[in-house]
């Protein structure tokens, strides 16, 4: 699991178990999250974008 984890750190759990089934192994989903908590990893993904306002703005009215 270590090792498909750093080739792709972008994997959630979901996308980790086909990978992990791709090399022959069964696990679930719920064991795979588990396991990911426990060795600290976590998937990196887009964080939202949220609309600030520029200093000299005003508002709408």
């Amino acid at each position: 699991m270590t090792s498909s984890a750093f080739c792709a750190p972008f994997f959630d759990s979901r996308r980790m178990i086909r990978s992990i089934k791709e090399q022959g192994y069964s696990l679930g989903r719920k064991r795979v999250y588990r396991l990911m908590g426990k060795m600290g990893i976590a998937a990196i993904y887009p964080t939202p974008r949220v609309q600030q306002a520029s200093p000299g703005d005003q508002g709408l009215s």
